[in-house]
């Protein structure tokens, strides 16, 4: 599929941006008005669209952003049409946000993410090479689009190194890793979270199912177990000194891979 990258500028392009912003995620709420877009556009956001048949079928926007003294790029907002969607799009539009914003002077990028989409943290962690050592509890409070209501917006906050080359494979599981979470069926043949061992070593799993939104469609009760399990998993990690330095598939599953730097 042929389609082009460029940066947004004009109203047109953002009243057209915050329409996808509805589209994409399923909600009359917008997140980012197009006022916002327009004052931040001014004072060096990067807010990107993806075209196809001069139609924008994804959105980018990010910002700088100061945390802890350290200047940085926050992105706040990637997100294609479905029908647009493993064609690459998403990846241009990162790679291209990259690139204007090492030219701004920057070193970094950081940005939120669903430990339950394990899709979007497989091309997060595999084909980006983020890192993540930062869990926030409902970090956006209640949400009320398609995506996200009714669960606690609970967030990882991954860390882009810009001026690193892309990995060139996911990161590879060691023989000697401690599964400390696993997926365990009931009788009614949905996937539930099982705690099998405390942290140690090295390197420690967690397992979880693939597709969360099939799981939160089936049982909603079941999917609320699946995001306190990995609010534990994870703020337990962190404090113990583990960084999440990886996300891949295993045998149909997602497997997130805590790895713990000096064991």
């Amino acid at each position: 599929m042929d389609y082009e990258i460029r940066t947004l500028s004009s109203l047109e392009d953002f009243t057209e941006h915050e329409r996808l912003q509805r589209e994409i995620w399923g909600s009359d709420q917008i997140d980012v008005p197009v006022n916002l877009l327009m004052a931040s556009a001014r004072h060096g956001a990067v807010l990107l669209g993806a075209l196809v048949d001069h139609r924008m079928v994804g959105i980018l926007y990010g910002f700088p952003a100061l945390t802890n003294g350290h200047l940085h790029h926050h992105s706040h907002m990637l997100g294609v049409l479905p029908p647009y969607r493993r064609f690459g799009i998403g990846l241009a539009l990162k790679l291209r946000q990259r690139e204007i914003v090492r030219a701004q002077g920057l070193d970094e990028i950081t940005w939120t993410v669903d430990p339950l989409e394990v899709g979007n943290n497989l091309f997060n962690f595999g084909r980006l090479g983020v890192v993540c050592d930062t869990y926030i509890v409902n970090a956006y409070g209640e949400m009320a689009d398609a995506l996200n209501r009714g669960l606690p917006s609970d967030r990882l906050e991954v860390r882009w190194n810009v001026r690193a080359e892309l990995p060139r494979a996911s990161r590879k599981i060691s023989p000697h890793a401690t599964q400390i979470t696993a997926v365990t069926y009931g009788e009614d043949g949905l996937p539930g979270p099982q705690r099998v061992a405390e942290l140690a070593g090295g390197e420690c799993l967690v397992t979880l199912p693939r597709d969360h939104r099939t799981v939160r469609q089936a049982d909603a009760d079941l999917a609320l177990r699946w995001r306190l399990r990995l609010r534990q998993d994870f703020t337990e990690a962190f404090e113990a000194g583990y960084a999440l330095a990886g996300c891949v598939e295993q045998v149909g599953h997602g497997c997130y891979i805590l790895s713990k730097p000096g064991e």
